[in-house]
């Protein structure tokens, strides 16, 4: 099987180039043409150096993306795809940025103007083959392009999902985590913030190499419901893969669609205890105060774009595998052009990842976490003319070659108990552990399962 028999024919594509390739306006053209191939297929059966998967939260949309045309490593960057996708109606941008600002490492934390995007919407699916006419000037230019992508994107067979035994650590330890809660506690009891997120990770390294597509669509099992985004980026050995609840806000034409997630609480073992952590939550004094903080800065930040911002869901409840969060939705009528770029200013990170007030909190987030972020807990997704999509990175993993580690993180307010937090974290991470031979250490300082 090659990638050919999913790409346009090359004279097609020729006769498309000609008529653009001597305008001056113009930096990427993109060729467009209906397929009958399953997204789902294109990605279990093709790889290549770089490979980025998106769907959106109810799965009527998804897309896969091979090779790299350009990329934008952070936001200030970021601002150049405005001038591409304002002339260039099929240009989808994907990928996803840093945490951290100073995070300079490459790897994952991109989006990219990609070779080619395969995009399944409502069952149908459309190939996009992006050309750079700076890149492409003549005939040749033209054939080595088309043959540099039917080299790089190769047939991979399908694997069985073997895991062997595993070396588990934690950072930070129980007792480093209980002492960062207790200063972030002492710190709001002073008033230098009101909240502050914090995270840890899981460390994992196995006896043989981990399968990302394979590990990515173990994982995906698990998370096949409609509160989900799901999202698997490669950038040759290095994988980031995502399952978060989380929508950092959409964009169709002037309409803005922002979530609220924000106060967590596990679920039960049956509908009766579901029902009953339910109720805990909606009158969770703490939970509340954590949500609502989020709500007020999300109104906030956004109130200079718009004076139609309308609440249309508020504290909720969403159900995911392991736990319920307190949800809401906020929709924004957005009155003048507002650059993405500006927005992911304006709304990331929200409270819900970092803390609030924003200035405040922030010269404390690195001493208390002490480890950079990198893709956790920062925006992905897609940004095109039409439609823009960017979540939020929390329920994630990282997979370099036999090693796994697994972000999770929670929201410190005035109440917060260390313990509680810790086991919070275990339960929203524990569905993207996954293995054929489940041997886990239990921590010294704290006895607890995931």
């Amino acid at each position: 099987m090659k990638i050919a028999n999913y790409l346009p024919g090359f004279n097609d594509l020729l006769s498309f180039w000609n008529q653009f390739n001597n305008d001056p306006k113009l930096k990427y053209i993109t060729y467009k043409k209906e397929i009958d191939f399953k997204i789902e297929d294109i990605f279990k059966c093709f790889d290549g150096p770089q490979k980025t998967y998106w769907s959106s939260k109810n799965k009527s949309k998804k897309l896969i993306s091979f090779g790299e045309l350009k990329y934008f490593l952070n936001n200030h960057e970021l601002k150049e795809s405005h001038d591409f996708v304002d002339k260039n109606n099929q240009l989808i941008i994907i990928g996803s940025l840093p945490f951290d600002s100073e995070f300079n490492d490459g790897h994952l934390c991109r989006f990219k103007i990609p070779w080619l995007t395969y995009e399944c919407l409502n069952n149908k699916t459309n190939i996009y083959l992006n050309i750079s006419l700076k890149d492409i000037r003549t005939y040749d230019d033209l054939l080595n392009y088309y043959q540099r992508i039917t080299e790089n994107i190769i047939y991979r067979e399908d694997k069985p999902f073997v895991l062997k035994k595993r070396v588990i650590n934690e950072y930070p330890s129980f007792e480093n985590w209980k002492k960062s809660i207790d200063k972030a506690l002492s710190l709001i009891k002073n008033n230098k913030f009101k909240k502050i997120v914090l995270s840890r990770r899981i460390n994992i390294e196995f006896e043989n190499p981990i399968m990302p597509e394979e590990y990515f669509l173990k994982c995906a099992e698990i998370y096949s419901d409609k509160n989900s985004y799901q999202f698997f980026q490669k950038d040759n050995d290095h994988y980031f893969i995502s399952y978060t609840p989380e929508k950092l806000f959409s964009m169709e034409k002037s309409d803005l669609n922002i979530d609220i997630i924000a106060g967590t609480i596990a679920r039960g073992n049956t509908n009766e205890e579901d029902e009953n952590q339910i109720n805990k939550l909606k009158n969770s004094e703490k939970d509340l105060l954590e949500h609502r903080i989020v709500k007020k800065d999300i109104i906030n930040q956004i109130e200079s774009f718009s004076s139609q911002i309308n609440v249309i869901k508020n504290e909720e409840i969403l159900k995911l595998p392991n736990v319920f969060h307190l949800h809401g939705i906020i929709k924004v009528k957005i009155e003048n052009h507002v650059p993405i770029s500006m927005l992911i200013d304006s709304l990331h990170p929200t409270p819900a990842v970092g803390g609030y007030p924003r200035n405040e909190y922030e010269p404390y987030l690195k001493e208390l976490e002490q480890k950079p972020r990198g893709p956790y807990a920062a925006p992905f997704g897609i940004i095109s003319k039409n439609h823009t999509e960017l979540s939020v990175g929390i329920r994630s993993l990282l997979i370099n070659e036999n090693k796994l580690t697994l972000f999770s993180g929670c929201g410190i307010v005035e109440g917060s108990n260390p313990k509680e937090e810790w086991d919070e974290t275990d339960h929203k991470i524990k569905n993207l552990i996954i293995t054929t031979n489940d041997i886990r250490e239990k921590d010294k300082n704290a006895e607890r399962t995931l």
